[in-house]
């Protein structure tokens, strides 16, 4: 992650060491409340999307579509479904 040092400036310059997690989620969340430019929104669908597109091909073979993932994601949402409808009716316990 990269950053303009007027931007971290602006925030506060320093890491929230509190979080031992999250500390990047943080800094993130407070750059967004800062209100600085971001190329990463404004340079995403000229740039960003197929750059991703280009990475999630060469790691996963292939970059998903949108049909794709629904179809993925079918199963796991329908045993969701299932799952919450039997613990509801007292059938299953986690």
């Amino acid at each position: 992650m990269f950053w303009r040092r007027r931007a971290w400036d602006k925030v506060g310059g320093e890491i929230d060491e509190s979080f031992l997690f999250a500390m990047d989620w943080d800094l993130i969340l407070r750059f967004r409340d800062a209100g600085p430019y971001q190329k990463s929104v404004s340079w995403w669908l000229p740039f960003g999307r197929r750059e991703a597109e280009r990475l999630m091909a060469r790691s996963l073979g292939d970059a998903p579509t949108r049909e794709g993932i629904r179809d993925a994601l079918r199963w796991y949402v329908f045993r969701h479904w299932l799952l919450d409808k039997l613990y509801l009716a007292g059938l299953v316990r986690y």
